[in-house]
């Protein structure tokens, strides 16, 4: 099966970051998440918080020796 730019309508180009936009937006959504459901006199500070996203970017994105800063510095 052939894929048209009409069946298409908002082709990206390859290398474009979509795949990393997708990540990006999935380690949010899922810290946050497991944050809203911790009862409120448990809610995480903005240092666990960081932390967590952190973890969780690591996680996701699996930057050379796990750390964020090289990953940053590639994108």
């Amino acid at each position: 099966m052939e894929i048209r730019d009409a069946q298409c309508p908002h082709p990206s180009e390859n290398g474009s970051g979509k795949t990393h936009l997708l990540k990006l937006a999935y380690s949010i959504v899922s810290s946050l998440v497991v944050a809203a459901n911790e009862p409120a006199a448990d809610r995480p500070t903005k240092a666990i918080m960081d932390s967590r996203f952190g973890s969780k970017l690591v996680g996701v994105f699996r930057p050379d020796r796990g750390k964020l800063g090289r990953l940053a510095r590639r994108i």
